[in-house]
Formats: structure tokens, C-alpha cells, sequence
């Protein structure tokens, strides 16, 4: 569980940018594999989106809250299975 801050950002823009469809766990992820997942999501947006030149002027706060929403979004719809294949690979 160690890798999943290294491959879970750009699984994450692969699944959004490729519009893949994937079939939704009802559960989504759970405890330390959500937090660690959520935690890279919400770093690699930030590190996108603060340097955007469309944000100039937009709060901090403001990206930090998209961001987490954004990553509490995607990790409510995988499951840890699927983290676990994805680290797999």
C-alpha cells in the first residue's frame, strides 16, 4: 500500500481524461487506502491547479476544497479491489 501516492494520481487523471467507463463499487474505498488515496489526488490537483494560469487570483482555499472534493468524489465510486489491481499493474 506503500506505492498508491505514486501511481494513484495519474490513474486517476488516465480514468477521467479517457472517459473509461468503469462499473462504480457502491462502497467505494475504506480506511488507510482512502486516506492515502485521497491525500495523492488532493496533492497532484494542488500542484496542478496553484500554477494554472485560469486560477490566478482564485483563493487557496477555494482549489484546496475542488481538489478534495474532487478525490472524496472518486474514491467514494472504486473499491479497494480496484486499488489493489491498479497497484498490481
Amino acid at each position: 500500500m506503500r506505492n498508491i501516492g505514486r501511481w494513484t494520481a495519474p490513474a486517476a487523471i488516465t480514468i477521467f481524461l479517457t472517459n473509461v467507463q468503469i462499473t462504480w463499487s457502491d462502497q467505494g474505498l475504506t480506511g488507510e487506502v482512502r486516506t492515502t488515496f485521497v491525500e495523492a489526488l488532493v496533492r497532484s490537483c494542488l500542484k496542478t491547479n496553484l500554477d494554472a494560469p485560469g486560477n490566478k487570483g482564485v483563493p487557496v482555499s477555494a482549489i484546496h476544497d475542488y481538489c478534495k472534493c474532487n478525490a472524496n468524489d472518486l474514491a467514494d465510486k472504486i473499491s479497494n479491489d480496484e486499488v489493489k489491481t491498479l497497484e498490481a499493474a
